[in-house]
């Protein structure tokens, strides 16, 4: 069993030596690690020293991953780069994602060709400071198509020119009735005011029928059309069946092409990381349902693909992969436990959260915008606060239907006297820490 500590953010550089970090992970998980996973990119830019995108904020990044390396060499630590192809920091004309309304995000596409040329030249760029002692690469496979939604319109990702061209050459011409409402979306998907619900039995075997009968349960689009269904009529003979099934094997034709996309752009990332760092482990991070629409590809087909080496899913996901034999029995890779609900999600957006927090204050001028900068920022990160569960990875056999199956244990060295720490870096009213730390106690014990 393989024990790796996560550092999320280099800000935890500011504030530890590499040393006071692993005495905090072990004091937390009881447990001593056998590697250290670094995230190469953050939301302002690369954690190291690149000529394409240098970075003022950042100017000892470079001697900071130089130091990781070098203490993880003389630990006998293995060191696992984690790489997000979505880079927030990189966005432009010619990379970002574009919604279904022609909106465009701050993410990378990584379906365009810029973002997989990009991902390799700063690996390359990598590669000169990390020269040898790597052990294994991280591709987190979460939140690559961001969503959202207003009046009801569900509004997806991504309607790039790269992306619509390989829509229009798998035979999805009407592309553009998922911009408007009511749209094949609908039937899937739904404005909860608050966020998108979805059923939750999309599929890779699903038929056009089952997703209107899923749709019709779950109080989607399909039960709005099939109201006024009397008791002894079959949906069949509603005069409405003929447009639901026509939107249904619509919907299903694009996840589908949405799944090959996303492999197929994952699969050209992951090979050119795995050429430039060679003999290195190649671990996938995913949020572990059947299908996620911020995901954009069916799980149990994913698992077959042969381009990774292991496979990191969030603790309620690896109970339900290691009790589906029908998967955990012909599955050979590598099955690691990642020990965080809504996984790497949850802990790059409270990083990002942190960073522009220590960001919007080291650049406001005035006071006074650096007090209202910090107050914003932190309370964006409160949010975060309330969604985020930590599982106790000393308890991972409990979490899991055949323990011997997961061959490590991945836990993000984020813990209450961590994160108050680097809270307490963005100058706040006393109270608005207090309130914070109140929350993070109730949250994480």
């Amino acid at each position: 069993m393989d024990y790796l500590m996560h550092i999320p953010t280099p800000l935890l550089f500011e504030h530890y030596r590499l040393k006071d970090l692993l005495d905090i992970y072990q004091r937390h998980t009881g447990e001593t690690p056998s590697g250290i996973v670094f995230d190469v990119f953050s939301a302002a830019g690369p954690n190291f020293a690149s000529k394409l995108y240098p970075r003022t904020d950042h100017a000892d990044a470079c001697l900071h991953l130089r130091q990781l390396a070098d203490f993880c060499g003389k630990q006998s630590l293995g060191l696992w780069l984690c790489f997000n192809p979505s880079m927030p920091f990189a966005a432009s004309n010619a990379t970002h994602i574009i919604d279904s309304r022609g909106d465009s995000s701050r993410q990378c596409c990584i379906n365009a060709p810029g973002t997989q040329e990009l991902i390799e030249l700063l690996a390359k760029e990598l590669r000169t400071v990390i020269t040898e002692g790597c052990a294994g690469l991280v591709l987190p496979c979460q939140d690559l198509w961001p969503m959202g939604a207003r009046a009801n319109m569900i509004e997806i990702t991504c309607f790039c020119p790269y992306c619509v061209r390989f829509y229009l050459d798998r035979g999805l011409a009407r592309m553009k009735e998922f911009g408007f409402y009511p749209s094949p979306l609908n039937l899937a998907l739904k404005d909860t005011g608050t966020g998108i619900d979805h059923i939750h039995a999309l599929n890779s075997s699903i038929t056009a029928e089952e997703l209107i009968e899923h749709s019709r349960a779950e109080r989607m689009l399909a039960a709005e059309y099939l109201e006024d269904l009397r008791p002894y009529q079959t949906p069949t003979e509603s005069a409405q069946w003929g447009r639901l099934r026509d939107m249904a094997e619509q919907l299903l034709r694009f996840v589908r092409a949405r799944h090959e996309l996303t492999v197929k752009s994952l699969e050209t990332i992951a090979a050119s990381l795995k050429n430039i760092f060679e003999s290195c482990t190649l671990a996938c991070l995913v949020e572990g349902s059947d299908y996620d629409w911020t995901a954009g590809f069916f799980l149990d087909q994913f698992v077959t693909c042969d381009w990774f080496d292991a496979l990191w899913l969030p603790p309620s996901a690896s109970v339900a992969f290691a009790s589906r034999r029908e998967l955990s029995n012909s599955y050979s890779k590598q099955l690691g436990l990642y020990c965080v609900q809504r996984s790497w999600y949850v802990v790059g957006e409270f990083a990002s959260h942190l960073e522009a927090g220590h960001a919007a204050f080291r650049h406001a001028t005035l006071a006074a915008e650096r007090e209202h900068e910090a107050i914003r920022q932190t309370h964006r990160i409160g949010k975060m606060l309330a969604s985020f569960v930590m599982a106790d990875p000393g308890d991972y056999r409990a979490l899991c239907v055949e323990p011997d199956s997961i061959n490590s244990v991945v836990t993000p060295v984020f813990f209450q006297e961590t994160i108050n720490k680097l809270l307490e870096s963005i100058p706040v009213p006393k109270s608005e820490v207090e309130e914070l730390a109140e929350a993070l106690r109730q949250q994480m014990g």
